[in-house]
């Protein structure tokens, strides 16, 4: 059976058999029987049929209209089978010139500069509005409100135009649009948050009162006999059956409007919610119980009732102005790019809210701080942040009072100031929630991580806050930033026991990875004391680990090993090694290849796995330690006995708490259990002090090592050695493997391993020696010659060559070409750097890579530093220069040679927007059409037409 291409609306080609081939060999003259001249997409036969690919068969002709929407449908250029991109002829009227008159060129050049220079004046406008004028104003209003009175403004107001410091001015007020924008972008955010998920006893009197009654305790039986539903659990019954009630009412409410296949769908999953959510019959015979439930589920029917018509009113009175908003206002026009002046506008409007958010979100939380602290004698006291310490204060301040004002708003019944107050202290609470999780924790964890890593660097904790007291900004941010990477890999390690442990091993810990897991909803929820006390014991947590990671290993090093502390940190030296910026090589070539090629997840989660293993085994909690999935995995799930678990509401709730995977893996919990877990964590601190000692010692002595054998200095910054010490271990590493490799494996496989191994050990050092020596050192050289020696070096200085620091530089330059490569248009040179880079390590092809690669650039390159002194050679010979004249004019013709190719590369780019134009003009005034090319093996011929009358 043919190929058969289906229609545009079809959704797409439809290929039956691989019996229609490309044919190449094909005759152009259309031969087939009558019933092969239809359309490949149409299947009509009527009009011009072509043949415009190498296909044959059924799917040989198409007609131009369908094939356009074809390929405008699928936006693609060739056939999908054959892969031919298809052609077009343009139709120009009769009267066209040959060459275009050169007026009409002028005139469009004139045109496109013009429309340049308004594109460039709209541009330059734009960008001095919002990256000038608004930041150099949203600063001067903040000093403005912040540092002077009201009387300094009045009697002053021009000192708000003054030139003085306006870089600085527009950097700072760069900065706090920054933060203006993200807190709007924030607020808006969270007030959703509050609004659709916030505790709504909180923010809403209704919902507090009826919250407050059913708190109230059910009345008894007249027996006095405590009936089924006196405890805690069955009240949770009363509250899923009522919510069940309703979602049975609500559904029968919304059928009345649907068809019947909607009513039958609705029918199913009632009968689905009967049988999951809907309580035991038996315990429903109570009459007063009864009643109580359908009170309150009127209640809720009447509440949501009410807040869906305040829904659909708010919706009627505002969609007709957002959908209006959303046609007209686009980023090109809310930012001015479109060419409209409407953007001054929205420049007024930005100065002016960014003036009332400072005004509201930071003078007055200031003003309220400042004035309590001056009370109580502390301000004086303040020598580092005063303006950020008055400021928390007054929030601390704010919330207090916002807390008090709405306990005593909710007492007068007063609901609309009651909401506003309700979301006003939440949005306070997650806000200093954040800034204590977010920015006071991460700069405990680094104070306490630098407090004991003093010994690693010899320093004292005087020099500590010396530095401190110099540049405090700076510090601050240094030790926020590393605890904010030490908090960030100790949740990826939780992370990764999550997948190794048991479940429920980790109850203590917060779950990242599950979904339902929302820190900003918790926060809002959630009552601050209970966020102090997680941050008691996240800090408990983290410190005693900081205190087995680096203090306790430091402290066992400098009695044991001395000499190998302290690391040498000094960024200074004398000696060209470490002039030359090795950072380089540790970020370009070491980092890249461990964090890529080590498996470093792989690795921890094995040896962390096989540790659980053994000393579970020792310990006896090899069964509460790991999971066991293959013996659970066809167990049948228990259902929860009856009465044990506090009745349906309680298995609600527990699937709302839950943090853990749902699936329970029982585990035998063996005698003296606490003393067994009590032995497990001092395994766990012994093998951490042992795994920190081992890293501070070995690749440090390795890395000096190596770096003494080749370069015989010492005084080398202890990043490079470290780093060369782990990559060392890298390759013992992957040795090791292979090693391992080959033991295991018999006679077969280790013929396979070898001629694999062998084979690519051939193909690595045959590309090894161009790729990472020659190539990186060739290009270090031609940046020398072209940007460094003429800069850096007079007349009467001699250039000194550094082959070293040229081959590193290289290899940075290297990677910075090939990345911008990758970001531009299509080439040959990115063409075959994708083929090396999707074929990877094992897939290397040497040989396509040296010859189409490799060479090609090596060989441009050496033309590049080459040619200028063959030039100056001949020169020097022909005219007789002196020896210091050719030097002199050599140092200069690289630079000047290479300002020459760019010249004739932009050259060459201006010529083809003239060519460009040129068409873009003769389309414009003379294009009739296009018409569709056939087909025809080694001939350019005019479209040839397949009549089918």
């Amino acid at each position: 059976m043919d190929d058969e291409l289906q229609p545009p609306d079809s959704g797409g080609v439809e290929v039956q058999s691989a019996s229609t081939s490309a044919d190449p060999d094909a005759d152009s003259a259309p031969s087939e029987p009558d019933d092969l001249l239809m359309c490949r997409v149409c299947r009509g036969n009527d009009g011009e049929l072509y043949y415009p690919c190498l296909c044959t068969g059924s799917i040989k002709y198409v007609h131009q209209e369908c094939l356009v929407q074809w390929l405008k449908y699928s936006k693609k250029e060739k056939c999908e089978l054959c892969s031919h991109k298809y052609s077009f002829q343009p139709i120009y009227r009769p009267d066209m010139p040959k060459i275009l008159p050169i007026f009409e060129i002028a005139k469009g050049i004139v045109v496109t500069l013009a429309v340049m220079l308004k594109t460039w004046i709209i541009y330059t406008l734009v960008m001095m509005a919002w990256l000038g004028l608004v930041p150099f104003t949203a600063a001067r209003i903040y000093n403005f409100i912040f540092y002077l009175s009201f009387q300094d403004i009045i009697s002053s107001p021009f000192q708000l135009i003054k030139v003085e410091h306006v870089a600085h001015d527009v950097f700072k007020g760069c900065i706090l649009l920054i933060i203006f924008v993200c807190t709007f972008i924030s607020l808006v955010w969270l007030r959703e948050q509050i609004i659709l998920g916030g505790p709504q006893n909180f923010l809403n009197i209704d919902n507090a009162d009826e919250e407050e009654n059913e708190q109230r305790p059910a009345r008894n039986d007249d027996d006095g006999l405590g009936g089924p539903f006196d405890d805690d659990s069955s009240d949770e019954d009363d509250e899923v059956y009522g919510e069940y009630m309703d979602g049975r009412y609500e559904n029968a409410d919304d059928s009345q409007s649907d068809d019947q296949d909607d009513e039958e769908v609705e029918d199913e999953n009632g009968n689905v919610d009967d049988n999951r959510m809907m309580p035991n019959p038996d315990m429903m015979d109570d009459a007063d119980e009864m009643d109580r439930l359908e009170r309150r589920r009127q209640r809720r029917r009447r509440q949501r009732q009410r807040d869906r018509e305040n829904a659909n009113q708010d919706q009627e009175d505002n969609w007709r102005d957002w959908d209006r908003l959303g046609e007209d206002l686009t980023w090109q026009r809310l930012l001015g790019l479109d060419g409209s002046l409407i953007f001054l506008e929205h420049v007024f409007w930005v100065i002016s809210l960014n003036t009332i958010f400072t005004v509201t979100f930071a003078y007055i939380p200031y003003r309220f701080g400042h004035h309590v602290l001056s009370q109580l004698g502390l301000y004086s006291k303040i020598a580092y942040f005063p303006s950020i310490t008055s400021m928390l204060c007054g929030y601390v301040i704010i919330a207090s009072l916002t807390y008090v004002a709405h306990a005593c708003v909710g007492a007068m019944r007063m609901k609309s100031l009651y909401r506003f107050l309700g979301i006003m202290f939440l949005i306070i609470k997650v806000f200093l929630l954040v800034l204590i999780e977010i920015g006071l924790f991460p700069v405990m964890c680094g104070c306490w991580m630098d407090v004991c890593t003093l010994p690693l660097f010899q320093a004292t904790l005087n020099q500590r806050i010396a530095t401190f007291a110099a540049s405090p900004f700076m510090s601050i941010f240094l030790h926020w930033m590393i605890g904010m990477v030490y908090v960030f890999y100790s949740a990826s390690f939780v992370i990764l026991l999550r997948e190794i442990l048991r479940p429920g091993v980790l109850w203590f810990m917060r779950n990242l990875n599950d979904p339902d897991f929302n820190p900003i909803q918790e926060m809002i929820d959630l009552p601050f004391t209970r966020h102090l006390r997680r941050l008691v014991v996240s800090t408990t947590l983290f410190f005693t680990t900081i205190l087995l990671i680096f203090y306790i290993p430091l402290t066992i090093m400098t009695k044991m090993a001395p000499t190998v502390l302290p690391y040498n940190v000094s960024m200074s030296a004398d000696t060209p090694l470490s002039e030359l910026s090795l950072e380089l090589l540790i970020l370009q070539i070491v980092l890249p290849a461990v964090l890529e090629h080590a498996h470093g997840r792989t690795v921890i989660k094995f040896v962390v796995t096989k540790w659980c293993y053994f000393v579970g085994k020792l310990l006896d909690l090899d069964r509460y330690l790991l999971s066991d999935n293959s013996a659970n995995a066809n167990r049948p799930v228990q259902p929860p006995a009856a009465g044990a678990g506090g009745g349906l509401a309680a298995e609600h709730q527990a699937l709302l708490l839950l943090r853990e995977p749902r699936a329970y893996e029982p585990y035998v919990r063996p005698a003296f259990f606490a003393v067994r877990i009590a032995a497990l964590l001092v395994f766990m601190a012994i093998t951490t002090i042992l795994t920190s000692l081992s890293a501070f010692i070995v690749p440090p002595i390795i890395g000096r090592y190596v770096v003494y054998a080749l370069s015989r200095q010492t005084n080398v910054h202890e990043i490079y050695t470290t780093g060369i010490g782990f990559y060392v271990l890298w390759l013992v590493g992957k040795l090791a493997v292979v090693v391992v490799k080959f033991a295991r494996s018999d006679e077969n496989d280790m013929k396979t391993l070898v001629w694999k191994y062998t084979s690519f050990s051939v193909r690595a050092f045959a590309a090894c020696i161009p790729i990472s020596v020659v190539l990186p050192f060739v290009i270090g050289t031609l940046f020398q010659y072209i940007f460094l020696i003429p800069l850096r070096l007079t007349q009467n200085q001699t250039a000194l060559s550094f082959p070293y620091q040229d081959w590193a530089m290289g290899v940075l330059q290297m990677k910075i070409i090939a990345v911008v490569i990758m970001m531009g248009p299509e080439s040959w040179l990115k063409t075959e750097i994708e083929v090396v880079i999707n074929g990877g390590i094992d897939n290397f092809n040497a040989t396509r890579t040296l010859f189409r690669l490799t060479i090609p650039v090596m060989l441009y390159i050496g033309s590049c530093l080459a040619f200028p002194v063959v030039l100056c050679a001949v020169y020097a010979t022909l005219t007789g220069l002196s020896y210091e004249s050719q030097q002199t004019m050599l140092r200069y013709s690289y630079p000047t040679f290479m300002i020459i190719l760019m010249a004739v590369c932009f050259l060459q780019w201006q010529m083809n927007k003239l060519n460009e134009l040129a068409e873009r003009i003769k389309n414009d005034r003379y294009l009739v059409g296009t018409q569709l090319v056939n087909y025809e093996k080694n001939v350019n011929s005019d479209t040839v037409v397949v009549a089918k009358s």
